[in-house]
């Protein structure tokens, strides 16, 4: 396993969370020449493409301390995630997040505890338009690294 070419600098190491932190914020679909022209890749994709309802979590306060709390979990979570050589890759998204994004569904609870506008209704609509699209993608094979 350490012979991988991810783990140069050993499993842990704070030279990785430049790759971890591209996956997260910035890593793109993968633009081929046939329809439907955008290919999830087995690499990982930002967060913010595959669930744009996560955008509100920029709007977050943190005033309740439900919201610090839940933002300290995501935040210590993180610690052992983004400093790991490799950033789970094969499979949709960013590996990685499902330990902790129950934690930021906590805090867009708590963002919109009293309602969600008409845009992030949009952007939950799309999010689930995305999951699903990533779905068939994978099942017809319509995915590359």
């Amino acid at each position: 396993m350490l012979k991988e070419p991810y783990y140069q600098q050993g499993i842990l190491s704070i030279t990785y969370i430049p790759r971890h932190l591209y996956a997260i914020f910035l890593r793109s679909w993968n633009f081929v020449d046939q329809p439907p022209w955008l290919q999830p890749s087995w690499w990982g994709l930002s967060l913010f493409l595959t669930t744009p309802l996560f955008l509100w979590l920029g709007t977050a306060w943190l005033r309740d301390p439900r919201m610090v709390w839940a933002i300290i979990g995501i935040g210590l979570t993180l610690i052992p995630i983004v400093t790991h050589g490799n950033i789970g890759f094969t499979q949709f998204g960013y590996r990685f997040a499902l330990d902790f994004q129950p934690l930021l569904f906590v805090v867009l609870a708590l963002v919109f505890q009293r309602g969600m506008s008409r845009l992030a209704v949009v952007a939950a609509v799309a999010s689930i338009a995305i999951n699903a699209y990533a779905v068939w993608a994978i099942a017809t094979g319509f995915v590359a690294f």
